[in-house]
């Protein structure tokens, strides 16, 4: 998820700056807190769990 040359621009100043080895495909970039934690979610919950959501 997120632009391809994002994501790249993104593990380049990790790999350089911060010394974190990933790959683009390991990076998700998300519109805010609550799409990156309802993808979270969908991960971890399995089929058929209880799934509640509460929006603000």
């Amino acid at each position: 998820m997120g632009h391809p040359k994002s994501r790249k621009t993104l593990v380049d100043y990790l790999q350089q700056m911060r010394r974190v080895k990933c790959h683009e495909n390991q990076i998700i970039i998300t519109n805010g807190a609550v799409q990156a934690l309802w993808i979270i979610g969908q991960v971890l919950l399995k089929e058929g769990e209880l799934r509640a959501y509460r929006f603000l």
